[in-house]
């Protein structure tokens, strides 16, 4: 018994030193992609987001950020990221080379590169050995108003008017903000291209909505004109063109 004690005792023994050796690999290896590909950018793009966005962005912001310097950095450590980041970073590359029919193509991707970057982010903060909560949050939050950015974008098809949709962002739906899953975001954008321009409408359309009913709880509504009003209309444009009988 002593010899088969001894032997469950070193097979236990040899499986916890391999499990503690892979974990330390894998936290030092989280490390690493923090230290070269998540410190040394996050902040500028979280800053992206939050000058071209600002209501009063003429008067308020006194520097831009030099996204463009920024990607051209992030696309030497590209090897820290992720498949669908990879691919993302080809997607804005090759929209420098080619023209998709429509404009603002690079603008586009960008946005898209962006929200797939702060993926990976949240990715490696959740698996740092400690977590800091509230980066985490503010990170999440960021890359859900990317993510609305991205599909508002492609269905105005002007960066100046998804730029002015964003800078509306203090009167979005609170409650839809505060439940809106990044999972739903990530369903959204990187579906096939023939479920992609529906559900972007759906998401649109449900987001205007409760846009609709929050304001009508404070006694207000969609003003004519604005950003909120143009998305709506083009929505519904949308929907007559293609579905009529």
């Amino acid at each position: 018994m002593s010899l088969i004690g001894a032997f469950v005792g070193a097979v236990i023994a040899q499986v916890l030193s391999h499990w503690f050796s892979v974990r330390r690999e894998k936290s030092k290896s989280n490390k690493e992609i923090y230290q070269e590909f998540v410190y040394p950018f996050l902040t500028e793009v979280i800053l992206f987001y939050e000058t071209e966005t600002d209501f009063r962005r003429g008067h308020d912001v006194e520097k831009e950020i030099p996204i463009s310097g920024v990607i051209e950095k992030m696309s030497k450590k590209i090897s820290y990221g992720n498949t669908k980041l990879m691919s993302a970073f080809h997607s804005y590359k090759s929209s420098s080379y080619f023209f998709d029919g429509r404009g603002y193509g690079q603008e586009r991707e960008l946005i898209k590169l962006l929200f797939w970057y702060l993926d990976c982010v949240v990715n490696v903060l959740n698996k740092l050995p400690k977590k800091d909560k509230e980066t985490i949050h503010k990170v999440k939050d960021i890359q859900k108003h990317y993510g609305i950015w991205y599909l508002v974008f492609e269905k105005l098809d002007s960066y100046e008017d998804a730029v002015k949709f964003m800078q509306l962002k203090d009167s979005f739906p609170k409650c839809y903000m505060k439940n809106l899953s990044i999972d739903d975001l990530h369903w959204i954008i990187d579906s096939n291209p023939k479920d992609f321009h529906e559900r972007v409408q759906e998401f649109l359309e449900n987001f205007i909505n409760m846009t609709d009913v929050e304001l009508e709880e404070e006694n207000q509504s969609i003003e004519e004109g604005s950003a909120f009003y143009t998305l709506k209309k083009v929505l519904k444009d949308y929907r007559e063109i293609n579905y009529k009988v």
